[in-house]
């Protein structure tokens, strides 16, 4: 089993990430062996059980740790989003009201005929 998401690799940025949870490799136990040898433990409950519980909950917690991770970069994006479009509506307000005040010399705009008369 698979896990594709998104996370967030900084405030700006998100990356896709892809990690391999299923099935669990036999090199990584071999190192934790390793580290043991010549003794001996006496585990209750027995070992599939403490392994199968830990399993589940580790891959319960990464599952949701991932959706999370995609949940806040999805709405970063969204945020990034609202963020330009609100700057790129006060552009444009902006900009039609600068091209209606008078200039620097005192005159209107050519399109004003306030002083014209019939």
């Amino acid at each position: 089993m698979v896990v594709i998401y998104t996370d967030m690799k900084n405030g700006l940025e998100a990356v896709v990430r892809q990690a391999q949870l299923l099935p669990l490799h036999r090199a990584v136990h071999r190192r934790c062996r390793q580290h043991g040898e010549g003794r001996r433990i006496r585990v209750h409950p027995l070992p599939n059980a403490v392994v199968n519980n830990a399993a589940r909950s580790c891959l319960t917690g990464y599952i949701y740790s991932a959706l999370v991770d995609s949940f806040c970069s999805e709405q970063s994006a969204r945020m990034t989003a609202m963020n330009a479009a609100d700057q790129n509506a006060e552009e444009l307000l902006e900009g039609p009201v600068r091209s209606i005040q008078p200039g620097a010399s005192g005159r209107h705009h050519p399109g004003d005929h306030r002083g014209l008369r019939r």
